[in-house]
């Protein structure tokens, strides 16, 4: 997912630090090579065939081919059956990865991940960080980021022009929708919001993002808009793919909506960020307060919330959701719109 593949970005900067006449290899599947294109510290892409995750055989060729590689040091993140494979088919000297005990004879590192914050950032980038120990590498975390040229992010202006964007107005990018309902905040909730929003600021210029295949629901949201809203909202910009939708939200002053690889790559753009978390996600796992520029609200910010919860919110998801009303979340989101 590509916000697991923007925080494991974390680890390439220090690496190259330490040992400046390294070469990085990435492995990664394809689709989720567009938010990395352009990485200064990774020196080889290696791209997973198109069947890699539902085909056996392609992993145990791809393990045979980066045999012959002879790499000094394999850091497995993805921790799954597919890696390591490949893992257990390497010669490095060094194979480090996250403890399990079922797999920890594979490797030659085996390192616990941290349940709380030893340093106040999250826990997917602390934990990815704590893997560069074995190595030597001691830093401060910092944030993933994504790298754009200036020529896509003069195209990025240029589309919201061509539409009538005014770019001395706010232009909010609304991530409309989660990858599941299980992550996507009720839409009758979030065109509430998306209506406070033009409340709190008239001049707001609205834009929506979502995957093809939400184009129905996100239709919806924008016909449960209010009046005044909807002329506000610019519903027929739409990239047409992932370094364009890149390219657009450069442009905007902020993200607001669902959590996931809209908000990361909006934060990897240090785009500012206005986050809902599904109740079952633990927003320790992926915020931090040390970000400065974001804000990450959670039910649990509002309502007392026990471990059970989480469990439960798994299940019932929009049980859960309707207990998070806009109401509750109205203070926040003014306080953040007045940052901006």
């Amino acid at each position: 997912m590509l916000g697991d593949v923007l925080t494991t970005s974390v680890l390439l900067e220090p690496l190259k630090q330490k040992y400046p006449t390294a070469t990085i290899d990435y492995l990664i599947d394809e689709p989720a090579l567009q938010v990395m294109k352009g990485n200064p510290f990774v020196s080889n892409y290696i791209i997973t065939a198109k069947d890699f995750n539902d085909s056996t055989l392609a992993v145990f060729k791809l393990a045979m081919q980066l045999r012959k590689s002879n790499y000094d040091v394999v850091i497995d993140v993805y921790g799954k059956l597919r890696s390591q494979i490949i893992v257990a088919f390497s010669s490095a000297s060094r194979k480090i990865a996250w403890k399990k005990s079922a797999t920890s004879w594979l490797y030659t590192h085996n390192i616990t991940r941290n349940v709380a914050s030893k340093n106040g950032w999250s826990l997917a980038i602390e934990n990815r960080m704590r893997l560069l120990a074995p190595l030597d590498i001691s830093t401060n975390p910092k944030s993933p980021e994504i790298y754009l040229t200036e020529d896509e992010k003069i195209n990025g202006a240029k589309i919201l022009t061509h539409h009538g964007i005014d770019q001395e107005k706010p232009v909010y990018m609304i991530s409309a929708l989660g990858s599941s309902m299980e992550k996507t905040y009720p839409l009758d909730y979030m065109a509430q919001l998306i209506d406070f929003i033009v409340q709190e600021k008239p001049e707001s210029q609205i834009l929506f993002n979502y995957l093809p295949s939400q184009s129905d629901d996100a239709l919806n949201l924008y016909e449960s808009l209010s009046e005044v809203t909807k002329k506000q909202v610019f519903f027929d910009i739409y990239a047409d793919s992932l370094r364009s939708f890149l390219s657009i939200t450069s442009q905007c002053d902020a993200m607001i909506g669902n959590e996931g690889g809209a908000v990361n790559m909006a934060k990897a753009l240090n785009i500012k960020s206005f986050i809902l978390f599904a109740p079952y996600l633990q927003k320790k796992n992926w915020f931090s307060e040390k970000e400065l520029n974001h804000k990450a609200v959670h039910l649990a910010d509002y309502i007392t919330y026990g471990p059970e919860d989480y469990v439960e919110a798994k299940k019932n998801s929009q049980t859960y959701y309707r207990n998070f009303e806009p109401s509750l979340i109205f203070s926040d989101l003014r306080n953040f719109l007045a940052s901006l």
